[in-house]
């Protein structure tokens, strides 16, 4: 899965105006949702680690307070990251990563 969302989107600019990070998660589609793989850990009381793996993986704009707003699926953690990088190089942002 792999979405290639170009970051110069309007969508993405208005968002990283008033992010305090990016985030980058593995996820998994679930059919009717798609969760993060640590969320599943979280919620079951489960170590991550016992959770079926990714399959993919996004990358998020963090706001504190407000939660994320996914804004790019990569097929592979490193194509995450790299994504992840041009836009924290250019908008000094930290980044968490998930992954």
């Amino acid at each position: 899965m792999t979405n290639k969302t170009d970051w110069t989107s309007p969508f993405i600019i208005a968002g990283l105006a008033t992010a305090d990070a990016l985030e980058i998660a593995g996820c998994v589609d679930l059919g009717d949702c798609v969760e993060r793989v640590a969320e599943m850990g979280e919620r079951s009381g489960e170590r991550v680690d016992d959770q079926p793996g990714a399959t993919f993986w996004s990358v998020y704009i963090w706001r504190e307070g407000q939660g994320a707003d996914c804004i790019a699926d990569r097929s592979t953690a490193e194509e995450a990251r790299a994504f992840a990088a041009k836009i924290a190089a250019e908008r000094k942002l930290p980044i968490h990563d998930w992954a």
